[in-house]
């Protein structure tokens, strides 16, 4: 299995310099620490197959790096990591969702949302949403959540309830 190229065609080798090398190791590292088991998984993966394709000497080198990346395990991590996986998926297939809520303020609430974007913090993962409840964007602490079920439904990207609409509410704010 793999590519049939053909004749007096060739593919350049992939070539990372010594800070790309460190940013890649470091990044797989830290997703690996910050993730879900099925992140770990697939940075292990990626940096497998990063070693793959480059040159022998820089392999040894990218293997070898003296990085690591620690996460404290806490009760915030371990509840997050229960719903990682099936939230990337729905963000991947853009599937509405029931999720059961808890704020700050301990009140519990159920919201029907569409899954925007992940974004890890140092202590907690946010998810933000449009929440068809508010008719506005929100972010929900992960660790949050008490559960989170799929609705069957797909929805579609519309003009003003995208991540990228919500990034540019935070950077109005912050000018």
């Amino acid at each position: 299995m793999g590519y049939l190229l053909e004749k007096d065609y060739f593919l350049p080798p992939l070539n990372f310099d010594a800070d790309e090398l460190d940013a890649i190791m470091l990044g797989m590292r830290l997703i690996g620490a910050r993730g879900d088991d099925m992140l770990l998984c697939a940075a292990k993966r990626v940096s497998a197959k990063v070693s793959s394709v480059i040159d022998a000497k820089a392999s040894n080198a990218y293997q070898r790096l003296p990085y690591r990346a620690v996460s404290r395990r806490t009760e915030e991590n371990d509840k997050a990591a229960n719903h990682l996986a099936f939230l990337r998926h729905a963000l991947r297939k853009k599937l509405k969702l029931n999720i059961h809520y808890v704020d700050l303020q301990g009140k519990e609430s159920r919201r029907i949302v569409r899954p925007l974007g992940l974004t890890v913090f140092d202590a907690v993962w946010l998810l933000t949403v449009w929440c068809e409840n508010r008719s506005d964007f929100r972010n929900l602490r992960v660790d949050n959540i008490l559960s989170v079920e799929g609705l069957g439904q797909h929805f579609r990207p519309e003009s003003g309830k995208r991540f990228e609409d919500y990034l540019k509410t935070i950077e109005t704010h912050d000018s």
